[in-house]
């Protein structure tokens, strides 16, 4: 029984350390919905997909701050950061909100605050500050480029859709795979146990 404590207790310190790990790696897909786009843009290239990295956050111009006054966030697109699993399928793991300026300077981000559902799935990546945010220059170039090529409908003339996917908490797949683990372990200790008699 103590070599059974014992596996189990190195299969557990194993997960939790490698799991943060690999959860830091560049993500491997974003998908933008929004006013005039026909359906979402995936995005892929890893140059591109790396610009929207969460850990980084090079999205933001942090210098700048917090915008103070809530800017004009009419059209607003929904950006979505995927990793790739195990299984070959994606996982939401960041979601923010693109708005472009009117004017000729950078657009704005949204952070999801607290009251919103999508809070707790970027709080699982990494916590940043909530709110409006003022877009950094080189994404901002890089949003507005990819929403200008595959822009099908004037922004004006059409309707956000609302959804998001749900992200399968990592830490409960860790869970999972450490309790079959040890399970595996127990079973394969009693057989290798010699038989009285």
């Amino acid at each position: 029984m103590k070599h059974l404590a014992g596996l189990c207790a190195v299969i557990v310190l194993l997960l939790v350390s490698i799991a943060p790990a690999l959860a830091k790696e560049s993500p491997d897909k974003v998908t933008i919905t929004g006013p005039g786009l026909a359906s979402p843009i995936e995005i892929t290239d890893p140059d591109i997909v790396e610009d929207f990295n969460p850990w980084k956050g090079q999205f933001i111009d942090w210098a700048r701050g917090r915008v103070t006054d809530i800017p004009p966030v009419d059209p607003r697109y929904e950006v979505l950061i995927h990793v790739k699993g195990n299984d070959g399928r994606f996982q939401v793991i960041y979601a923010f909100e693109y708005a472009p300026n009117p004017s000729s300077a950078p657009g704005y981000i949204y952070l999801p605050d607290r009251d919103d559902t999508r809070y707790d799935l970027n709080a699982r990546t990494i916590l940043r500050p909530t709110g409006w945010q003022y877009a950094s220059a080189d994404s901002d170039s890089v949003i507005s480029r990819i929403l200008k090529e595959y822009a099908t409908v004037p922004a004006s003339r059409a309707r956000a859709p609302h959804s998001i996917e749900i992200l399968k908490n990592p830490w409960a797949v860790a869970l999972a795979f450490a309790v079959t683990a040890a399970g595996a372990a127990a079973w394969l200790i009693r057989r290798m146990r010699p038989t009285p008699g």
